[in-house]
């Protein structure tokens, strides 16, 4: 069994939602952090959560959970590969599981799929990404298994302001898997887009 360390992007920005869209708590339920980690924890049993220098303050809470430690972004502004190339350079292990913290509709059967996968391949240690796309190809790199191997190509698109994620996924060895369940995938950028109709 691959060792796992899991990691959740929520450094951004969340200016078109209008508040930390991280802590958001629908009336019904968990914030959208909370959920993220209660996902990563049936996988994980070391979460690192990526943040900024602008937001870390408010995830201090979530820190009293021993296997829950914050990562600050090691170059700031570079959006979710940023946080990438941070959770990368900090996680004892390996392989890595990173989830976005504003996809509320994300599920166990999803990542049970996408450790399916690797469980499945032979030949480990020449794959160095699983991700998801649609049956016509567009790309939706979340949730992503991702190896260490990895952090030199990111931190160099990085330094070369390539900050696309699906372009490093292509150019790395990403097996791909193909999205059945839609309304898993979906972002909530804006208050309007949740709940999902």
């Amino acid at each position: 069994m691959v060792r796992l360390t899991g990691g959740i992007l929520a450094g951004g920005k969340s200016s078109r939602f209008g508040s930390n869209k991280a802590l958001f708590r629908p009336t019904d339920g968990e914030s959208f952090i909370e959920h993220s980690i209660g996902l990563l924890k049936q996988f994980c049993n070391e979460l690192l959560i990526s943040v900024s220098n602008d937001n870390i303050g408010d995830y201090q809470t979530l820190v009293s959970q021993p296997e829950v430690s914050l990562v600050k972004d090691i170059h700031p502004d570079k959006g979710p590969l940023g946080g990438i190339e941070s959770l990368l350079t900090a996680s004892p292990n390996k392989w890595m599981l990173i989830v976005t913290c504003d996809m509320p509709y994300m599920n166990a059967t999803t990542l049970s799929q996408t450790m399916e996968r690797l469980k499945k391949e032979s030949a480990v240690d020449g794959i160095k990404a699983i991700a998801w796309r649609t049956d016509t190809g567009n790309i939706k790199p979340f949730p992503m298994l991702i190896h260490q191997d990895t952090l030199t190509n990111v931190s160099q698109r990085i330094k070369d302001q390539r900050l696309r994620i699906k372009e490093m996924l292509e150019d790395v060895h990403t097996q791909w898997l193909t999205i059945t369940d839609k309304s898993a995938f979906v972002n909530v950028n804006r208050r309007e887009d949740y709940p999902l109709q």
